[in-house]
């Protein structure tokens, strides 16, 4: 491993343990939460195992006695950090109930963090940065390179991954759209669907009935048949 370089480990596993720690919290309000979008459930599931991967590569590091991990680690954990607070930011601001809908919160959240911050894919680039440090170049204490592996079950990590990346997307990408609209749409059983930031209710007179909850974005109405819409 001549030409490797190598640098202190500590800075690599106070971020890996501050992010373990941020998952722990966030999965434990996540529990105790109410009514959140599906894919916050679903990624629910693969945060339990992420945070377990990055105790066990701080376990790691403290059973080989390491002094320093190859530099590239070093990259691989600020990418891991970065989706991690990308994450923090969106569960910060959808998990707690304010009243409003989890769904408008959510879709808030994203828009400000801009295209590619869906949970979904933030989740992906999580867990893909963390399968990384599952084989690591290290220096111990005493001087000696060695080829550590901190995830003896990488094979079923990367197969949660593979989940993850068949996962739908959480949101449209219509909601990235500069100047977005609402779009009305009435079916032959006269339900109507409102989509879009700005969109509002629309009640047919006083025929109209709101039947159902709002799902990322989208309104759905359901009114008799006794106007037509436009």
């Amino acid at each position: 491993m001549s030409g490797v370089e190598f640098i202190a480990v500590a800075a690599a596993a106070s971020s890996i343990i501050a992010i373990a720690d941020g998952i722990t919290k966030v999965s434990q309000a996540m529990a105790d939460a109410q009514g959140l979008p599906q894919v916050f459930r679903q990624a629910e599931s693969k945060l339990a195992i992420v945070s377990d991967i990055l105790y066990a590569t701080k376990i790691a590091f403290e059973n080989h006695n390491v002094s320093g991990v190859e530099i590239t680690v070093q990259k691989t954990v600020a990418n891991c950090q970065n989706s991690w607070e990308k994450l923090n930011e969106i569960f910060g601001k959808v998990i707690p109930d304010d009243g409003a809908s989890s769904w408008v919160r959510y879709r808030k959240a994203v828009k400000t963090l801009g295209k590619g911050n869906k949970v979904e894919n933030l989740m992906k680039d999580l867990m893909q940065n963390v399968n990384l440090l599952a084989t690591l170049k290290i220096m111990t204490e005493g001087g000696c390179q060695e080829v550590i592996e901190t995830n003896p079950r990488k094979e079923k990590f990367e197969a949660q991954i593979a989940e993850v990346e068949k996962w739908g997307p959480s949101l449209p990408d219509s909601i990235f759209d500069e100047g977005e609209k609402y779009s009305l749409h009435v079916s032959g059983t006269n339900n109507t669907f409102v989509q879009g930031e700005n969109a509002q209710q629309f009640n047919l007179k006083d025929h109209a009935q709101s039947i159902g909850s709002i799902h990322g974005g989208y309104h759905h109405y359901a009114s008799k048949p006794t106007a037509n819409v436009p």
